[in-house]
C-alpha cells in the first residue's frame, strides 16, 4: 500500500550560494578528497542539482542538504529547493537524508554499463581509511575504505 506523501517544497529559487547559511547542526564533515571530486564534477558537468534549505525566523535560507555544494559554489547563483519545515522536522531531515541514501547497495554490473555512455571520460576517486562518524543507532563505528569511478 502506498503511503500518501505531502510535498513540503514551497519554492525553487536561484540564490547566491554565499548568501545561504550552513545549519549549525550539520554533522557531515567533508574531506579534501570529496571537495576535489566535487570540483571535478562541477568542471565537467556544472551544478546539476538543488540545495535544500528552509527559511529561518529572520528570513534567511538555512541549508539542510547540500552544504558542500553551496560552499564550493561560492558566489555563484545556484538552485535552492525551499521547504516548509519546523525546527524539529529540519533536524530530522538533516540527520537522515544522507543516512538513508547511504543504505543503498551497489549493482556493479549496472555501474560498469555506464562506461560506454561516458564518452571515455572517467574520474577515479580513492578514499582513505577513515572512521565513520556518528554511526547510526548506536552501532560501533567501523573503518571503511572506498574506491570508485565516476564517469562524466
Amino acid at each position: 500500500m502506498t503511503v500518501p506523501i505531502k510535498s513540503r517544497v514551497v519554492g525553487l529559487r536561484s540564490v547566491k550560494a554565499s548568501d545561504l547559511l550552513a545549519h549549525d547542526m550539520n554533522w557531515r564533515v567533508h574531506t579534501g578528497a570529496q571537495r576535489r571530486a566535487l570540483r571535478d564534477v562541477f568542471g565537467k558537468i556544472g551544478f546539476s542539482g538543488a540545495v535544500v534549505a528552509r527559511e529561518n525566523a529572520e528570513g534567511n535560507l538555512v541549508i539542510l542538504d547540500g552544504h558542500l555544494r553551496a560552499e564550493e559554489a561560492g558566489d555563484s547563483e545556484i538552485p535552492v529547493l525551499v521547504v516548509d519545515l519546523n525546527d524539529h522536522e529540519a533536524k530530522l531531515l538533516l540527520s537522515t537524508f544522507d543516512v538513508i541514501g547511504s543504505m543503498a547497495e551497489t549493482d556493479d554490473a549496472m555501474f560498469a554499463k555506464l562506461a560506454p555512455d561516458a564518452d571515455g571520460q572517467m574520474l577515479w576517486f580513492a578514499g582513505e581509511q577513515t572512521p565513520r562518524a556518528n554511526a547510526p543507532h548506536g552501532q560501533k563505528p567501523t573503518r571503511m575504505g572506498y574506491s570508485f569511478a565516476l564517469f562524466v
